[in-house]
């Protein structure tokens, strides 16, 4: 296994531990090509993050990534979509986590309710949840503290 896939899995445990204790659900995809690691949030409605080693397809667009060869957090804008890229280190980790959270809570702000975010997010799975792809083979991720919270 080469090193940078071990930085990539443990990134991606850590991020979904945090997030798992502030209740975001998470699919995982861990591509079987690449050492990429894909984590979309609450099917979707809070975007996905990419976690890996090289550049990603240029016809893929991920609001966050994590790019284990990078040193610090990154903006950028690509056809009037802005994208976040940070490093694995342990204060951009920390920094990515919360910048997840509180575009979550716009998020939620904008349906106006948890409840109809929630809603929001069962509409999106039962939309994509038969496309090839991602949705097709990621996995919800299970809280070892909780049960598995699906869409």
């Amino acid at each position: 296994m080469k090193a940078s896939t071990k930085v990539i899995r443990a990134t991606a445990d850590k991020i979904l531990n945090k997030l798992l204790q502030e209740g975001v659900v998470i699919q995982r995809y861990d591509a079987y090509s690449t050492n990429s690691v894909y984590l979309k949030f609450d099917c979707g409605l809070c975007n996905t993050l990419r976690i890996g080693d090289h550049k990603g397809k240029e016809k893929l667009n991920y609001m966050f990534m994590v790019d284990v060869e990078h040193t610090g957090q990154v903006k950028t804008t690509k056809n009037n979509f802005t994208q976040y890229t940070y490093a694995p280190t342990k204060k951009q980790i920390n920094k990515l986590v919360k910048h997840i959270l509180a575009h979550r809570q716009k998020k939620i702000n904008g349906y106006g309710s948890p409840e109809a975010y929630r809603e929001a997010m069962k509409i999106q799975y039962v939309k994509n949840k038969n496309q090839k792809g991602f949705w097709m083979q990621a996995e919800f991720v299970k809280n070892n503290n909780k049960e598995l919270i699906k869409c």
